[in-house]
């Protein structure tokens, strides 16, 4: 990624590299070893306890002028040559800073943008402790309360975590989900809106960021000892990030 990084700047002209050493170089002068590999599109720099690629993958034929970037300056390494090393470095620690800082400022608005086109997750456990199987059904509801005592109600989906060669994956139910007796599993409620389409969705927003509001659950449930659907309420938890919550537990 440094290797990466250093191209863009050279060719934006914000970092200019060394073309050359200042130091008289000599055959077998250096136990540092600069070697181009085309197959592998970088530079192979072997030092006397191990070798190092440097940007593996970033140039694609010898004559490219990002190989070119970079000669002068691996030669300076090769010779320990500090002040051009040094002087390279400091334009990329300069040019570094201005784009953290053009970042730092975009970074809310383009937060705000990523927000909005998301959808509200909530993660719980369920368990079954009855003697018979129950059946979820897929459409749930998640009632948000501010510190003021208003009441915000959305409709979710159930999303149980399924194995996958990637490890567990949630996946949105649009059937009702057959759930045995002593069984448990870890079941997302997904709003079906994205944030910025929800009624009060920036009172939601601003709730959660604060950590001013609470949150619970209610899904139905249908099950052979019963003649007709429950609802089951779950208590109300705080509506933050789980870190947050453990952070005021403790």
């Amino acid at each position: 990624m440094f290797a990466h990084y250093v191209a863009a700047t050279v060719s934006a002209g914000k970092v200019v590299l060394p073309t050359q050493t200042s130091v008289e170089v000599s055959a077998g002068s250096s136990p540092v070893k600069v070697h181009y590999d085309k197959e592998l599109g970088g530079f192979v720099v072997w030092f006397p306890a191990h070798q190092y690629m440097f940007a593996e993958g970033l140039i694609r034929t010898d004559d490219a002028p990002v190989a070119e970037y970079f000669r002068g300056f691996l030669q300076c390494v090769a010779q320990a040559d500090p002040a051009p090393i040094a002087k390279a470095l400091k334009q990329i620690v300069v040019s570094f800073k201005d784009e953290l800082q053009a970042a730092k400022e975009s970074y809310p608005h383009l937060r705000s943008i990523v927000d909005s086109h998301s959808r509200w997750v909530i993660d719980a456990y369920v368990a079954n402790v009855s003697r018979y199987p129950l059946v979820l059904h897929p459409v749930a509801e998640a009632t948000i309360r501010d510190r003021s005592k208003a009441r915000y109600t959305h409709r979710c989906h159930l999303a149980p975590y399924i194995g996958s060669d990637n490890g567990p994956q949630r996946r949105v139910l649009r059937q009702p989900l057959s759930f045995k007796a002593g069984q448990d599993m870890r079941l997302s409620f997904v709003f079906d809106q994205m944030q910025k389409d929800l009624g009060h969705g920036a009172a939601i927003r601003e709730a959660f960021t604060k950590g001013t509001a609470t949150v619970k659950l209610r899904v139905r449930v249908s099950g052979v000892a019963w003649l007709s659907r429950r609802s089951i309420t779950t208590r109300r938890v705080p509506f933050a990030e789980p870190e947050a919550v453990g952070e005021r537990e403790r």
